[in-house]
């Protein structure tokens, strides 16, 4: 793999991935415009785009075999090329990915019936406000990595005891909790917005997660499945069966797309 400290003007004589991440994106589009005039080839590896401002004309030259990206992006071209993977986690079990139905505690051996660790970004705690009727623990914080911010295995320890994870826009609709929560054998929420939309319907396409309307749905919903404990064990089971399965999909198709 290529990234932007071993690219220069020399175009390569194989088919190179590149690597595109902030802050070189824009640097590194511009030399595989002149490597694509000289008849290159390339495949693009890009991360980082949780903005959604990086530039992706790149995508259409003649010279880009494929992309793969984290970060559904709607605007972007030659969807033929493109192989959107999900954002992953930031924090996981020490022993790996694992199957969250037989690897993580089961209900009812969880406390918390929700909880929330993390910034104050887009005025998360009022969005969350109707969810403070229901048991939980929350702490928000006003940066990414704040020193007060649980991390490793104090995170980890939070999300094995806990049912729910309401999981709010960050800077991008997708967020490491969304996966973190799925990992530990927690249930996400998601509130479907204008915003939002296209990545919630992409995920919950994938994983039998119900959108909800408002975070006070949220609390109905979460107060429903408390009070029907079967109900809630097979909304579970249904939505953590899928993500085993939705990641196998996805490890399947990298080392596929790896095989340049």
């Amino acid at each position: 793999m290529l990234s932007m400290e071993f690219m220069g003007d020399v175009p390569p004589t194989d088919c190179p991935i590149v690597v595109v991440q902030r802050p070189h994106a824009a640097a590194i589009a511009k030399i595989l415009r002149k490597w694509d005039a000289q008849g290159a080839k390339f495949c693009i590896l890009h991360m980082s785009d949780e903005l959604g401002e990086d530039p992706i004309d790149m995508y259409e030259l003649d010279g880009c075999v494929k992309v793969m990206r984290n970060y559904l992006r709607a605007d972007a071209p030659c969807p033929e090329k493109v192989l959107t993977i999900p954002l992953g986690y930031h924090w996981t079990l020490a022993e790996g990915s694992k199957v969250p139905m037989t690897h993580t505690p089961r209900l009812p051996f969880r406390e918390n019936v929700w909880s929330f660790h993390g910034t104050d970004w887009n005025g998360r705690k009022d969005l969350l406000e109707p969810l403070n009727a229901i048991p939980h623990v929350a702490e928000f914080y006003e940066g990414w990595n704040s020193a007060n911010a649980l991390k490793g295995d104090a995170y980890i320890s939070m999300l094995l005891n806990t049912v729910f994870v309401p999981c709010p826009d960050g800077v991008n609709s997708e967020t490491f909790r969304f996966y973190e929560a799925l990992e530990c054998g927690c249930v996400p929420l998601l509130v479907q917005t204008e915003a939002n939309a296209a990545w919630v319907n992409w995920v919950t396409g994938k994983l039998k997660i119900i959108p909800m309307k408002s975070w006070a749905d949220a609390r109905d919903f979460v107060g429903f499945l408390m009070g029907n404990k079967e109900k809630l064990e097979g909304y579970r089971d249904a939505v953590l069966g899928a993500w085993v399965q939705w990641r196998e999909e996805v490890r399947t198709q990298g080392v596929k797309w790896l095989q340049v």
